[in-house]
């Protein structure tokens, strides 16, 4: 599974790839404004929520990696948590 952390200080909206959120990912400083990319609480969340919810959809065959070949239509999906709110958003994969 690919992920990204997000900054979330107001103004900035950097983006960081990561092959997948991790412990040490904790505390990790922006590359451009300095803010912390992931809190302990947004870790654990994630860990304790969203990652087997992934695992769950993934060894069901609902969730494949972008790119992955397939005929069948295919959307991409996001999920986020930050500061107790959890998104989750769906775009058609044309």
């Amino acid at each position: 599974m690919s992920a990204v952390l997000n900054c979330d200080a107001a103004g900035c909206g950097h983006v960081e790839p990561v092959e997948s959120i991790i412990e040490a990912d904790i505390g990790r400083p922006c590359p451009k404004c300095g803010a912390n990319l992931l809190t302990r609480a947004d870790f654990d969340y994630w860990a304790a929520n969203i990652e087997p919810m992934f695992r769950m959809l993934s060894d069901a065959g609902l969730l494949r990696e972008a790119g992955e070949g397939s005929s069948e239509p295919s959307a991409l999906v996001s999920f986020g948590y930050h500061d107790g709110k959890t998104t989750i958003v769906s775009q058609p994969n044309d």
